[in-house]
């Protein structure tokens, strides 16, 4: 599996939970997080996706731990780590804010568009 297809993966099921996985592109700063997981109920997570059995790099283990040290949750997500993923974001989106589909997103704002 690629890495691509961790991050496609990952972002689906965001999209299932109501949130949206933000993809950083052109960062200044070598080794910053691939994208910021948003969720429902106002949680935002850091996500590093990696090919399965790929480890982060020391300076992306830097930015990590600097993230850590502030308060936030980094998740290295891989292939082989789904379960526990799955697990910490449902756990998340639901205890914050409540879940809600992609397709209940859609159709708010279907009609909020018909209404103007």
């Amino acid at each position: 599996m690629r890495e691509s297809a961790v991050e496609r993966k990952l972002f689906r099921y965001v999209r299932g939970l109501g949130g949206r996985a933000i993809k950083l592109r052109n960062t200044m700063h070598r080794g910053d997080v691939d994208r910021i997981l948003v969720l429902p109920g106002g949680i935002v997570v850091w996500a590093e996706c990696k090919r399965p059995g790929q480890r982060a790099r020391k300076d992306q283990q830097r930015v990590h731990a600097w993230l850590r040290r502030r308060g936030h949750k980094v998740l290295i997500v891989d292939g082989t780590n789904w379960t526990q993923v799955f697990t910490y974001l449902h756990r998340m989106a639901t205890i914050a804010g409540g879940m809600r589909s992609a397709a209940t997103d859609r159709s708010r704002y279907a009609n909020l568009r018909s209404r103007q």
